[in-house]
């Protein structure tokens, strides 16, 4: 019994070493920093683009970015509206979809 427990205890520190590798981390928020600027540096055509962002457990993320529409912010609400009227359309039923401009001050909501 003892040494199952030794054995356990030694698979726990190994998955939990691997988790600190963020490189993976690093190069998507890298992706999403260079998005960012390359819409802010775009002519301003349509008006902001606004990026369609989700919320969840997960943390968040870009999924998409609506620009060259009439009016791109209700384009993208348009968008995220049926997802978070019905939480079954998401993988995680806790997920929020929200639009944000990208614009000088972009950042990825805490929200």
């Amino acid at each position: 019994m003892r040494g199952s427990g030794v054995g356990l205890a030694l698979v726990a520190l190994l998955t939990l070493a691997s988790c600190k590798d963020s490189s993976g981390i690093d190069a998507y928020n890298d992706f999403e920093s260079r998005l960012a600027k390359t819409y802010q540096n775009k002519p301003d055509t349509n008006g902001t683009p606004y990026a369609l962002i989700v919320r969840n457990r997960s943390g968040r993320a870009w999924l998409l970015t609506v620009h060259g529409q009439p009016d791109n912010l209700a384009a993208c609400e348009k968008i995220a509206a049926p997802y978070n009227a019905d939480p079954s359309f998401s993988v995680l039923k806790e997920s929020r979809y929200g639009c944000v401009p990208v614009d000088d001050d972009f950042l990825l909501p805490v929200w």
